[in-house]
């Protein structure tokens, strides 16, 4: 299990993602949107703490290029 730091990382990307991913829907991008507020979920349920946009590719199904750029 991830010590409280570590998960404050992903729940830190994960804030970040989900604010993109709420803009998105301001702009009427309803598949950004969607991309962005999933791929937010996922990295705050994983257990694993992400140091990078190119881990979470790897690592989470359902995270691809776009969310990894942005992390990165």
């Amino acid at each position: 299990m991830a010590s409280t730091l570590e998960s404050s990382r992903n729940d830190e990307i994960a804030d970040f993602l989900n604010a993109l991913g709420k803009n998105y829907e301001i702009l009427n991008e309803k598949w950004r949107a969607k991309t962005f507020i999933e791929a937010a979920d996922k990295i705050r349920n994983y257990d694993t703490p992400i140091q990078n946009g190119t881990q979470a590719e790897k690592e989470i199904r359902g995270v691809g290029k776009s969310v990894k750029d942005e992390i990165d």
